[in-house]
């Protein structure tokens, strides 16, 4: 199928410039800028850092590059060699701000870049909107770092916010089963998006499952009418087995992949061998053609949080409608024992059309030197998504970040890297590229 490309990429940037005045004063706010490509921000202060990289097509160097704003004449700008710049504006107007980067390129092309500020001042906000990617979810020791993604709106159009980040409740103990970043997440005029962090703690003791309930709130602006957002988190333990399950009820195969991937998860001490026998049913063709793999024997290894049962799926060719399989587990081995989700059906597709698909939320954040990425994205349950990164998107080697696997609810991923790191992201359904995400 043809594959359209666009670019997530995270970047690094020149250097800091000083505090703005005398001894005391604050550092000014730090906005950023791509060219080609413009940006809006809303309630910014009097002096304000502008960072900015310029990206060029392939083979395309910046020959020359020069900035203007409409309170001053046109300048010459000094871009650093991985074609990052800074700005610094001082004692900005009460009305609309505009500053245009333009760039010229080795290939003869101009290549410009909008800056709009605007230094409206708002004491006071009731139409904000606080959400949380998620209000459940599940984690277990032996994933040790916990994220909780967060969004105001409007997008991009806020003076800046404080969020109240609280634990109210649950059979977790501070300090013992986990700890807090911060209580706080601050918002700069212009963000949206923050994160909140959590550290799981192995307490390497063998314990029932243990709870979270986190109350997220809006302290700064004033006058917020938005109620609080909560956000329950399941803490699972890992000093004995655990539970073994299907990774989703419902899954979908294409007849053209050949096979049909039932993936097992299980969770609890994963250095503990363990197995759990599978059987199928349902369309008589797809039964007979599976032979002996209509049942069996899924093992888990020392170290294995998953496995997978392979089903051969005939490519007939011909024309028709859906047909199903159900696929069960049971009699779990090695201390193993059945979870939530113990039977699946397998709808199986003819390959005539690619399944929908599509991006929920795309956040990309800063932290400590580092620089993530975080979404959700949402399909027809069953086909599997390969989350991919490169250092280019024209890149011949692609590293698998995550594997996702559509069950008509979202399904999220995260990376993070060092602040001075190109990344590129893509998803890949099975052998086909759909698409490369875009910012």
């Amino acid at each position: 199928m043809r594959a359209w490309f666009a670019a997530l990429v995270l970047l690094a940037t020149a250097a800091w410039f000083p505090a703005v005045g005398a001894e005391g004063d604050p550092t000014p706010l730090l906005l950023k800028l791509r060219v080609p490509g413009e940006a809006s921000y809303e309630q910014v202060p009097k002096d304000v850092q502008i960072r900015g990289f310029i990206e060029l097509p392939a083979g395309v160097s910046a020959a020359s590059a020069r900035w203007s704003w409409n309170r001053g004449a046109e300048t010459n700008l000094v871009v650093d060699a991985e074609g990052g710049f800074d700005l610094l504006l001082v004692d900005l107007p009460e009305d609309l701000v505009l500053v245009s980067v333009v760039v010229s390129g080795s290939d003869g092309e101009t290549y410009p870049g909008t800056l709009r500020l605007n230094r409206l001042d708002r004491t006071s906000d009731p139409s904000l909107k606080l959400s949380a990617f998620f209000t459940e979810a599940t984690t277990d020791e032996n994933r040790p770092l916990f994220f909780i993604p967060i969004s105001l709106e409007p997008f991009g159009s806020v003076q800046g916010a404080v969020i109240s980040v609280k634990v109210v409740g649950g059979t977790a103990t501070p300090g013992l089963d986990f700890t807090q970043e911060s209580d706080r997440l601050v918002l700069a005029p212009g963000e949206s998006q923050a994160v909140a962090r959590f550290e799981i703690l192995d307490d390497l003791e063998d314990e029932p499952e243990e709870t979270i309930r986190i109350q997220l709130s809006i302290l700064e602006p004033a006058g917020s009418t938005n109620e609080p957002v909560f956000v329950d988190v399941r803490i699972q333990d890992n000093e004995g087995p655990g539970p073994v399950g299907i990774i989703s009820g419902r899954l979908v195969a294409n007849e053209a992949a050949g096979v049909a991937s039932v993936r097992l998860v299980r969770r609890g001490n994963f250095d503990i061998e363990g197995s759990v026998d599978y059987r199928v049913e349902g369309d008589e063709a797809l039964v007979a053609a599976l032979g002996p793999a209509r049942e069996g024997t899924a093992r888990f290894g020392r170290g294995e949080s998953q496995t997978v049962v392979s089903l051969p799926i005939p490519n007939d060719f011909v024309t028709q409608t859906k047909r199903e399989l159900a696929v069960r587990i049971s009699n779990p081995q090695g201390g193993l024992f059945l979870g939530e989700i113990t039977e699946t059906r397998v709808t199986v597709r003819d390959d005539d059309s690619p399944p929908p698909f599509f991006i929920e939320k795309l956040v990309e954040y800063e932290f400590n030197n580092q620089r993530g990425v975080y979404g959700s994205l949402a399909t027809e349950r069953g086909f599997r998504y390969l989350i991919e990164y490169a250092d280019s998107p024209v890149s011949e080697s692609w590293t698998l970040l995550s594997t996702v696997y559509g069950n008509n609810s979202s399904q999220s991923f995260w990376d993070s890297t060092e602040s001075n790191t190109a990344r590129f992201y893509r998803y890949r359904v099975e052998n086909e590229l759909l698409t490369i995400l875009g910012d």
